[in-house]
């Protein structure tokens, strides 16, 4: 039987992104984590689930405003030297569509959405918490299929402000995209 680490495994102490880039596709899903390439196992159902509904949810907002981009893992985030990420979803607006390049997104992308798994959840809560915030992604969310909970985050001064803290089956309508009222049994179905 096979456990899930606490978190994922280091690979490489330090890596540049050019040998990040000529690392071989072999399924496994890489990023670089303040300077540290991390390797995570594929997600579970459960949470691949939870980001197609999400996916589903934002994209046909999205495109009946034409709002912009909703782009799903694996989509890299390079954000320096140090960080290329790949987030489990990210929303780009039609304004800032320019940092979307044909190899990835570069720079903050309005929209960051981590989904956590047993793996990944302190390194999504903590570690990329901090960098998203270094880096002005503006609206972070943070979404806990086992715990049925979504907490969206807004950067303001320097720093993340916790904005809703939604569970279960109640509703959620963030500020990014108005008019839109996310029903949180939508996205755990």
């Amino acid at each position: 039987m096979v456990v899930a680490s606490a978190t994922p495994p280091r690979v490489k102490t330090r890596i540049t992104y050019e040998e990040y880039r000529a690392l071989p596709e072999n399924g496994n899903r890489l990023q670089v984590v303040n300077g540290e390439l991390i390797m995570t196992a594929a997600p579970f159902i459960g949470h691949q689930r939870v980001s197609g509904n999400l996916q589903f949810i934002l994209e046909s907002h999205v495109r009946a405003n034409k709002w912009g981009r909703v782009l799903a893992a694996p989509v890299e985030v390079y954000l320096s030297e140090d960080n290329f990420l790949q987030p489990d979803l990210v929303c780009v607006s039609h304004a800032r569509h320019e940092i979307i390049t044909e190899k990835n997104i570069v720079g903050a992308p309005d929209l960051i959405v981590e989904i956590l798994s047993p793996s990944t959840a302190r390194t999504d809560r903590v570690t990329k918490a901090k960098i998203y915030a270094r880096y002005r992604v503006l609206h972070y969310w943070i979404v806990d299929p086992v715990a049925l909970t979504l907490e969206a985050f807004e950067w303001a001064d320097g720093a993340y402000r916790l904005v809703a803290a939604v569970a279960e089956d109640e509703t959620f309508q963030p500020a990014l995209f108005p008019g839109l009222t996310i029903a949180l049994t939508e996205v755990w179905q």
